[in-house]
């Protein structure tokens, strides 16, 4: 039997009967028996025998579609040449850690924390209206 084991890289979250653990991994075995593929996660208790997915070996495609389609809505749109939604590590390599964008200036990004419009930090603030600025264009 092969098993494809996810580690705890994935950062995935498991939401268990007693509350939220942290997910140490998710393994995958394809069970040729009853021609399906079982995921189980794995967390720091252990294997979770009673928390499982089975998905029929017809469905895995539409799955793993759905999967890829979901993934898809959350990434970027990638633009040909510099991409408007600049990462957080991108934003200060460019501008410096005590630098700023000039489309956002950090007076703006004071007033919005002083009127208790955001609690982020300056440059996951303008990383946040970049991607909004993108999405309003799409």
């Amino acid at each position: 039997m092969k098993m494809l084991t996810f580690d705890k890289a994935l950062g995935l979250e498991f939401l268990g009967r007693n509350g939220n653990f942290r997910m140490c991994g998710l393994v995958i075995t394809p069970l040729t028996r009853t021609r399906t593929i079982y995921l189980q996660p794995i967390t720091s208790r252990g294997l979770v025998g009673r928390c499982a997915l089975e998905i029929p070996a017809s469905a895995v495609r539409a799955f793993c579609d759905a999967l890829q389609a979901m993934a898809l809505e959350l990434a970027p749109a990638q633009a040909s040449g510099q991409s408007a939604l600049d990462g957080v590590d991108e934003l200060i390599a460019r501008f410096g850690p005590h630098g700023e964008h000039p489309d956002h200036p950090r007076s703006d990004w004071k007033y919005e924390v002083a009127n208790g419009d955001t609690q982020r930090g300056y440059w996951d603030y303008v990383a946040a209206k970049l991607e909004e600025e993108t999405n309003s264009s799409l």
